[in-house]
């Protein structure tokens, strides 16, 4: 319920109800309403009073929850194929949201994704793509995405490739600023550090702070140059 339907089957719905496909819209609605019906059936035996409060809410309902059947799952509604799509899909997206906090962008960045899949995705599969990574293109390549510039992911099913927008001067110029923060932090530790009546009169846990403050600045000041050589 909260992986499959809350966090994905919802969040996608968005997509086919903000359409103007109306047949999407109505297969959409009768979806969720088979889903969210079936769900309020499963918590029925431990959490009674909440579920039939719920159930009553619901368009053509029976009296009583009580009337209805335990839900019997349904071999014929699972199609292991598009299970793989879906799974594949969700993975394209983490992977964009992580490469953009390893890089410190924004959520809304607009990136440029390649992809070279073994498999046929599904129909929508570019537009949620498009929608929850807010990609600016996203190109389905006949080419090896492994001779092109960018950070490659690689599934069972392909290859995805990231591409950033921005700008070489831009990048290189926040690097540089990067850089620079991160000196002067390191000469500030440093001179702390190094005064003998802070590490002799400060608590021995502050100082340990800021040896570790220390390490990590010189740990993200080596990143940012590598980054910058690059």
């Amino acid at each position: 319920v909260y992986d499959d339907f809350c966090s994905q089957y919802l969040e996608m719905s968005k997509v086919a109800l903000n359409g103007n496909d109306e047949e999407k819209k109505n297969a959409t609605y009768q979806t969720l309403l088979y889903c969210l019906k079936n769900i309020i059936l499963l918590i029925y035996p431990y959490t009674p009073f909440i579920a039939e409060e719920l159930y009553l809410s619901l368009p053509e309902h029976l009296e009583s929850i009580m009337l209805e059947s335990y839900p019997v799952y349904d071999e014929t509604l699972i199609d292991e194929s598009v299970n793989n799509e879906i799974a594949l899909l969700f993975d394209c997206i983490k992977d964009v949201r992580t490469h953009k906090l390893d890089n410190k962008l924004a959520p809304n960045a607009k990136l440029d994704l390649f992809l070279k899949f073994k498999v046929e995705v599904f129909e929508d599969f570019v537009t949620y793509l498009k929608r929850f990574t807010f990609s600016e293109n996203v190109i389905i390549s006949e080419k090896d995405l492994t001779n092109m510039n960018g950070s490659l992911f690689v599934y069972n099913q392909g290859d995805m490739l990231i591409a950033s927008n921005e700008n070489k001067e831009d990048l290189i110029k926040k690097i540089q600023q990067e850089i620079a923060f991160e000196k002067s932090e390191i000469e500030r530790c440093e001179r702390m550090l190094n005064n003998p009546n802070f590490v002799s009169k400060a608590p021995e846990a502050k100082v340990n702070v800021e040896k570790e403050k220390l390490r990590q600045h010189k740990e993200n000041l080596s990143s940012l140059e590598e980054k910058l050589a690059k």
